[in-house]
């Protein structure tokens, strides 16, 4: 009876140590990525909970990583057919106006916007530079080609239309390594779209 009474008393000290040891670990926020912070969304003392009704109520901050910015562009329906997945795109920010980006067309959205008469498309921003910053006025260039590899991809080849930035499949993209399709018309390959656009973080 003895023993029991301690191996009992030893029980609660684990878990009493276990207890502590999680409101310990629960004092230190760590960053789930490696980037910049963008807003503080707590002061010092204030308490954060989960599952409440604020969808931050259980946030600090709001990060993004400066390596991965993207340019969130709404192109006109009409101009949409000529974007596709890896297409090059020529980047400026009002910032440094005499600074040309390359991009690459990463995301194109499947749901237009009926109101604005647009689809929603993403371009990646290669090798952005240090003043770069999210939700920075922008003006994107689709170019003809896919864009240049980068690490880890294969190569591209020729391509379709300038427009807004954005990446999906383009329907009669000229095949490259790895591309496959029909070559693309001469009036799609002549298309020129110069958009204005926002600076976003990676999604």
């Amino acid at each position: 009876a003895r023993v029991r009474a301690i191996e009992a008393e030893v029980g609660q000290a684990r878990a009493a140590r276990d207890e502590a040891q999680l409101r310990l670990d629960r004092m230190q926020v760590v960053a789930p990525i490696d980037g910049v912070v963008m807003l503080r969304l707590v002061a010092p003392g204030d308490k954060r909970m989960v599952a409440m009704d604020d969808p931050r109520s259980a946030q600090v901050a709001l990060l993004y990583d400066p390596g991965q910015l993207q340019v969130r562009v709404d192109v006109p329906l009409a101009d949409a057919s000529h974007l596709f997945l890896g297409q090059a795109c020529e980047v400026v920010v009002d910032v440094l106006p005499d600074t040309t980006f390359a991009g690459e067309v990463i995301i194109i959205t499947h749901e237009a916007d009926l109101q604005k008469n647009t689809l929603e498309v993403k371009v990646l921003v290669v090798d952005p530079a240090a003043a770069l910053r999210p939700e920075m006025l922008t003006r994107v260039r689709f170019l003809p080609e896919y864009a240049e590899p980068r690490d880890g991809d294969a190569g591209g080849g020729a391509g379709a239309a300038d427009g807004r930035g954005g990446s999906g499949d383009r329907p009669g993209a000229s095949g490259g390594p790895g591309r496959q399709g029909a070559s693309a018309s001469a009036s799609v390959q002549q298309t020129v779209l110069i958009s204005d656009a926002t600076l976003d973080t990676s999604a």
